[in-house]
């Protein structure tokens, strides 16, 4: 069975940063990844919507709706239009396909 790892072995690379600024990272449909080491607002604009001020601290996952925008202090994020495709399969009417020119 595995078990917690309480400590870093002395022959892993170590590296510790010290944040002023939040750190985004993009994900996949319309999600960022983000670490605000302070107090971050990000102000979101979405077609027929009132604005509306987010107030991010700490770590977390931010999904916007489709061609919504986000305005940071030092960031634009962007959602694009995701389009949802229906994956059942498709049922093909048979069609008879006798024509009067050609031999068989």
């Amino acid at each position: 069975m595995l078990q917690a790892v309480r400590t870093i072995l002395s022959t892993c690379s170590q590296r510790i940063a010290k944040l002023n600024q939040t750190i985004w990272t993009q994900l996949h449909n319309n999600e960022w990844l983000f670490v605000a080491p302070k107090l971050e607002v990000l102000t979101v604009l979405c077609s027929k919507h009132k604005p509306s001020d987010v107030t991010l601290i700490g770590r977390g996952k931010l999904k916007l709706n489709n061609l919504c925008k986000g305005y940071g202090s030092r960031i634009l994020i962007q959602a694009h239009l995701t389009i949802s495709t229906n994956n059942t399969k498709d049922i093909i009417p048979h069609l008879p396909l006798d024509f009067d020119c050609c031999e068989v």
